[in-house]
C-alpha cells in the first residue's frame, strides 16, 4: 500500500516512532511492538485498523475482515472508535456503515469489514477467518483468547500486530522473545515514550527522577523486566551479614520475614526491628537447607519467639499455608502469608526499591 498516499488521506502526520511501526507493518507479517506509555500507539492501533479496510481483496476469500481486539471491552472499544472515526470521516466514497449489535463496520462499496471483540472471552474471536488482526494492549491479553485467535489468520495468511506497553510474561512477552532469535518472522520494535515529539525532555527527566527503576524501564522504556530478583546483585544479597547481629532486647519490637525454600535453594529467616525515618535494622538472619520442613518449622519458631516478633510475613506461595499452620502451633508470633504473582512480586520490588 501507497503509505505516503493514505497519510495524506486521513490527515495523519505520523512521528518517527509510529512511521517505523506502519513501515515495518507492511513488511512483515508478525509484528509485536512494545511502547511506552503516552507514546502513541493508540494512534498506531487506529491507523493500520483503518487502512486495513483498503487492501486488495484475497483471491479465494475476498473482501479483507480486520479484528481489533483488547483484554475488556473498554478498551476494546477504544481502539474500534479511533478507526470508526477515521474511516466515517476520509472514506465517505465507500459508504461505512457500522452496525452497533454486531460491533461491526462496513466499507459497503468495497465489502471490507471491521470487527471489535474482546479477548475476555476467548470464543468470540474465532467466528471466522481474518486478512489483519490487531491486539492492543497484548500485555495483558490473555493467552488463552490469543491460542484461539491465531488459527484465524492461516487461511488468509493474514497480518497480526500485538501492540502495547510491556505488562505480563503472556505470549506478548514469548513473542518478543521469538523477535530476538536468528532467522524469526517476527519483528519487534521497542519505543520508549520520549519518541513522542509532544513529551516534553523536562518531563522525561522529571519521571526517570521520580518513577521507581524498574517501572521507568517497563512503562517508560518500553522494556520487559525478565527477572526482578536482578534488582540486586548477588555479591550485593551475600553482602548481608548472616546469623546474630543484635541480641533481643526487652521492650524493642521486632517484625520478619519468612521466605521459603524451593528445591536447592535456602529457607530464610530475616528479623528486624524499627528505626528512625521509618526504617527497618536487620538483627538476626539464618538459612536453611537439606532440613525437613518440621525440623525447619522448630528452628524458625525458636527465634521468632526468642525475639518475641509481633509479626512475621511468610511465603504463602505453594507449601506456604502448610508450614504456616506448623508455626502457629508453635509460636505466639502473628502468622501473615503473602502470595507471589507477577503482579505481587513486581509492585513489592518497586516499593523497596523507591
Amino acid at each position: 500500500m501507497n503509505l505516503p498516499y493514505l497519510y495524506n488521506k486521513f490527515e495523519y502526520v505520523p512521528h518517527a516512532g509510529q512511521l517505523k511501526v506502519h513501515e515495518a507493518c507492511q513488511k512483515y507479517r508478525t509484528n509485536c511492538i512494545l511502547f511506552g506509555r503516552r507514546g502513541g500507539k493508540s494512534h498506531c492501533s487506529g491507523f493500520e485498523s483503518a487502512i486495513g479496510l483498503l487492501e486488495p481483496p484475497h483471491p479465494v476469500f475476498g473482501s479483507p475482515c480486520v479484528l481489533v481486539t483488547a483484554p475488556t471491552v473498554d478498551l476494546t472499544k477504544a481502539v474500534f472508535e479511533n478507526a470508526h472515526d477515521l474511516l466515517f470521516k476520509y472514506c465517505k466514497e465507500f459508504d461505512p456503515h457500522y452496525s452497533r449489535t454486531e460491533r461491526t463496520l462496513e466499507l459497503r462499496r468495497l465489502g471490507s469489514q471491521l470487527l471489535a471483540r474482546s479477548g475476555d472471552k476467548p470464543s468470540s474471536v474465532v467466528s471466522r477467518g481474518f486478512s489483519k488482526c490487531i491486539i492492543d494492549e497484548a500485555g495483558f491479553y490473555r493467552d488463552d483468547t490469543y491460542q484461539k485467535l491465531r488459527p484465524a489468520l492461516l487461511e488468509r495468511q493474514g497480518k497480526l500486530i500485538v501492540i502495547g506497553v510491556p505488562e505480563l510474561k503472556n505470549f506478548y512477552f514469548k513473542l518478543w522473545k521469538e523477535s530476538k532469535k536468528l532467522n524469526s518472522k517476527v519483528y519487534s520494535l521497542q519505543l520508549p515514550s520520549i519518541v513522542n515529539p509532544n513529551i516534553a525532555i523536562e518531563e522525561w527527566h522529571e519521571l526517570y527522577r521520580t518513577t521507581p527503576r524498574q517501572e521507568f524501564l517497563r512503562q517508560y522504556c518500553a522494556r520487559f523486566i525478565e527477572d526482578y530478583s536482578s534488582v540486586w546483585k548477588t555479591k550485593d544479597i551475600e553482602n548481608i551479614k548472616g546469623g546474630e547481629i543484635e541480641e533481643p532486647k526487652e521492650g524493642s519490637i521486632y517484625l520478619a520475614g519468612l521466605d521459603l525454600a524451593r528445591k536447592l535453594d535456602y529457607t530464610v529467616l530475616t528479623i528486624l526491628k524499627p528505626v528512625t525515618n521509618g526504617k527497618l535494622q536487620v538483627v538476626f538472619r539464618i538459612k536453611l537447607n537439606n532440613i525437613g520442613w518440621s525440623n525447619q518449622a522448630e528452628i524458625i519458631a525458636y527465634h521468632l519467639n526468642r525475639y518475641n516478633v509481633q509479626a512475621c510475613v511468610v511465603d504463602g506461595t505453594g507449601i506456604g499455608d502448610s508450614v504456616i499452620e506448623q508455626l502457629a502451633n508453635k509460636t505466639t508470633s502473628g502468622l501473615e502469608a503473602f502470595i507471589f504473582t507477577n503482579e505481587s512480586k513486581a509492585n513489592l520490588i518497586d516499593s523497596l526499591t523507591l
